[in-house]
């Protein structure tokens, strides 16, 4: 049930109330601007007894407006109780010979009254719905714009990330791509490392090779050309002349070489496996031209008489066997049996061939077959 609106007669009772509050706060000070006024020579004294007794009379000022204030009240109320109740009992005996449409007429009346109340109030409703209804649809608004926002952030935010993934894969393959290259460099600079290793290895060998090759060469060359000059010198030789031709055997082989290579004075080091395969290939090669020469020689000399002399020389290098002694690393040949150090063959760098057991073979085969 919506409170009825203050009246006019209850507008003037407040208003009655207000100036008679008024009067009494004003009533104690125009009584002392009085006094003051009257008595000129005391206002000090009138001063002080208004400072020191003028709470009463402000207390007996309010305790006077209550008072009043409480009469009119009382007052305003007994009649308007007055008032309804007159109109209660002068509306209900009309209603005993009047229509029955005219008792409600303080019911229509009050109605009319709270109808124009409530379409006030609605239309206020009216109103504030209107604004918070503006309020909610612009919060709307405002919330829409914001996920609006939000969601195109977020797609941006997912493409950043789909981005960074993507580099990130790429960054891994090229990765990946980097390390298979770094090993395969690795890879190829071991090969290579090794391959150069291989090809010193190789050229140093070659270069051995080279000079075991020219040696065996420059050997060969002399065993043959001495071999030759003993064949065409020793035809008419006597029984003795074994030392001599011995003799002069050592003194061409050590001419030849020193003529040959000047060097050859000074040992020759080599490792101990390509060494041992060195001989067996030289005695190899030894062994063909030995069957070689043997064949050339047997040819042209065949006779009787040298076969004598042949003999004979036989027991002289029976008696005067020499004693050949190979040393790995130096490769020199050791003194005769028969003579001294001094009067044999000096150590002038003798090679493996002319050195060899194969080489004294071929001697011996050789004179065993020349003519005298």
């Amino acid at each position: 049930m919506v409170p009825e609106s203050p009246t006019d007669n209850d507008k003037s009772i407040i208003d009655w109330i207000r100036y008679t509050v008024a009067c009494a706060f004003l009533l104690p000070c125009f009584l002392v601007i009085v006094v003051f006024l009257k008595y000129e020579g005391a206002w000090s004294m009138w001063l002080s007894l208004f400072l020191s007794r003028g709470i009463y009379i402000v207390l007996a000022t309010l305790i006077f407006g209550c008072f009043i204030i409480t009469f009119f009240k009382n007052k305003v109320q007994g009649y308007s109780r007055g008032d309804s109740r007159s109109d209660e009992s002068w509306c209900s005996p009309q209603d005993l010979w009047k229509t029955p449409h005219l008792s409600v007429c303080g019911d229509l009346k009050s109605l009319s009254r709270t109808r124009i109340d409530l379409e006030e109030r609605s239309g206020a409703l009216e109103r504030e719905k209107a604004k918070v209804e503006e309020r909610l649809e612009e919060a709307k608004y405002q919330s829409a714009l914001e996920s609006e926002s939000l969601r195109k952030e977020a797609a941006i935010t997912q493409r950043q990330l789909q981005q960074v993934l993507e580099e990130k894969e790429m960054l891994s393959r090229e990765v990946s791509s980097i390390s298979r290259e770094t090993r395969i460099t690795e890879s190829a600079l071991k090969d290579q490392a090794r391959l150069t290793t291989r090809l010193e290895e190789a050229r140093a060998e070659l270069n051995r090779l080279k000079l075991q090759m020219e040696e065996m060469k420059m050997e060969r060359d002399t065993a043959v050309a001495i071999a030759a000059d003993l064949a065409v010198r020793a035809q008419g030789a006597a029984d003795d002349s074994a030392q001599l031709i011995g003799q002069w055997v050592r003194r061409e082989m050590e001419n030849r070489r020193k003529k040959g290579n000047p060097s050859m004075g000074s040992t020759v080091e080599t490792d101990e496996v390509s060494y041992s395969t060195q001989n067996i290939e030289r005695e190899n090669s030894q062994n063909e031209k030995t069957e070689l020469f043997q064949e050339s020689v047997s040819t042209s000399l065949e006779t009787e008489e040298n076969q004598m002399f042949l003999n004979s020389m036989q027991e002289e290098m029976d008696h005067h066997k020499v004693h050949l002694d190979m040393n790995a690393d130096e490769g020199t040949i050791i003194n005769w049996d028969n003579e001294e150090p001094g009067d044999c063959l000096q150590t002038f760098g003798c090679g493996p061939v002319t050195s060899s057991a194969a080489f004294r073979d071929f001697l011996t085969a050789h004179y065993s077959q020349m003519p005298l």
